[in-house]
């Protein structure tokens, strides 16, 4: 008999339906590096929402697992939340910075992931450099205006500003997409909302995410309900999670093993907030279900994560075990030069095929014969590194 799995996954904070995700896991199961045994990864199409699937890892024309893939969809609440007028971005930096600062979350940040600190204050200090930027050119283009003829044209003095303003705005521009600001500052202004529980529509979904945990782990001839969330999406699961036990205590203790895949978390950018009780309350629970296996697999090198910082916020009964994908070793050289040098594609790596077989793969983890308890079974506790 083959395993049979179900898998729940959600993603990041990021505007793309599920069928961009699906795709990234097609593409994975392409590229997969097979091991000595020679596996195959035969998916079925999606339905037409791209929400659900199933995936079976053969050996020899023999399915070892089954997996029953269904994508946790919110990337409609993340276009509501969407910022897309500048005015209501710098909005959302002012409100999140000088929030984050007074409250001890920036400092918190510093302490325990230093790449991650540098990387979130980012927008404030673009900002302050093309505000800089803007006056520093302002002046030198008027004390150059009585030298070069051009600049006296019919704007008068106001010419050297709106020039000034203009390289600004050019500057801003560039370094946005170069470093994806807008993006950062849309995260941390929506993670505010997210910690006062106010994103709209978000409870009946997760109540709905919940339910689809506990009717999965009831199913006779399931046996393992594994949760998987990448990036930001960690919290929710969390959350989601959280509500299951509520509801049905037993999960995990009776039926199917229950496992939480986490991959590249940085869940203390909520759990560091003083109004996110809730979320710590749920983080407590999880760490204390002593059926609960609970990985995390995040990379130092991936600024975005707090690999040397675990998602819990301490000991608890359940299996908790964080590791490095080592990225380092299962990818080529210039592919991992090329991610160092790109932070969102690095950020994404965890979805992605690696170039060898051996090391952590996506596919293999979540598609593979192996449980996520008895992963955890197999690995010995190690420190994050690279």
């Amino acid at each position: 008999m083959p395993l049979h799995r179900r898998v729940f996954f959600i993603g990041g904070f990021d505007p793309r339906s599920p069928r961009h995700t699906w795709r990234l896991f097609r593409q994975a199961a392409q590229a997969h590096p097979a091991s000595a045994l020679g596996e195959e990864i035969v998916l079925t199409a999606p339905e037409a929402s791209g929400s659900r699937a199933e995936a079976d890892w053969q050996v020899s024309g023999e399915t070892i697992a089954r997996s029953q893939f269904q994508i946790w969809a919110w990337d409609d609440i993340v276009r509501q939340h969407w910022r897309r007028t500048p005015w209501r971005v710098l909005r959302d930096l002012w409100v999140v910075y000088v929030r984050a600062a007074s409250e001890g979350l920036l400092s918190q940040v510093r302490r325990q992931a230093p790449a991650a600190f540098w990387l979130s204050v980012v927008p404030c200090l673009m900002v302050v450099g093309v505000v800089l930027l803007i006056v520093m050119a302002g002046i030198t283009l008027a004390a150059l205006q009585t030298r070069i003829s051009w600049l006296n044209g019919p704007l008068g003095a106001s010419l050297p500003w709106l020039l000034a303003l203009t390289m600004g705005a050019l500057a801003w521009w560039r370094l946005s997409v170069r470093l994806d600001v807008t993006w950062l500052l849309r995260l941390f202004g929506f993670t505010w909302t997210q910690s006062n529980q106010q994103v709209d529509h978000m409870d009946a979904r997760m109540s709905d995410w919940a339910a689809s945990v506990i009717s999965a782990a009831s199913e006779e001839h399931c046996d393992e309900v594994l949760i998987v969330a990448h990036s930001t999406g960690g919290m929710w699961a969390v959350s989601v999670l959280a509500q299951a036990l509520r509801q049905a205590p037993w999960l995990g203790q009776r039926g199917p093993q229950l496992g939480l895949l986490t991959l590249g978390h940085c869940m203390p950018i909520l759990s560091g907030l003083p109004s996110a009780q809730s979320f710590r309350a749920d983080l407590q629970l999880l760490q204390a279900h002593g059926a609960l296996t609970w990985l995390d697999v995040s990379a130092p090198a991936d600024w975005a994560a707090f690999a040397r910082v675990p998602p819990w916020l301490g000991e608890g009964q359940a299996r908790l075990r964080q590791c490095s994908p080592r990225f380092h070793q299962t990818l080529s050289i210039p592919h991992y030069q090329a991610l160092l040098a790109d932070r969102h594609a690095l950020h994404m790596q965890y979805l992605r095929a690696p170039d060898v077989a051996g090391g952590y793969d996506p596919v293999s983890w979540i598609f593979g014969p192996d449980t996520l308890q008895k992963r955890y079974a197999d690995m010995a506790p190690t420190t994050p590194s690279a």
